[in-house]
């Protein structure tokens, strides 16, 4: 499993910034959201974008550590549903 571990907000800057590091994987990639405060739109939708990528690959995306408030914005905006978080 390729772990990816972003220690920045995922706000525009910052989804542009995660986009080749996700690019690059294969597999299996654990995306561990630990070290993340905030994640906007534009971070969610390269989440589900490579989410996307990687399963049409036979491969698989999961999010692990988010914090209670990156959590929420995973719940509120059904991204929890479509995504595996841990």
């Amino acid at each position: 499993m390729t772990t990816i571990a972003p220690s920045w907000n995922l706000d525009v800057a910052g989804a542009q910034r995660l986009e080749p590091e996700l690019e690059a994987a294969e597999g299996a990639v654990e995306v561990d959201l630990t070290d993340v405060a905030f994640v906007a739109s534009s971070g969610l939708r390269v989440l589900l974008k490579h989410a996307q990528r990687l399963d049409k690959a036979g491969g698989s995306l999961v999010i692990t550590n988010p914090s209670d408030m990156v959590r929420e914005v995973l719940d509120m905006s059904g991204f929890s549903t479509i995504l595996e978080v841990r």
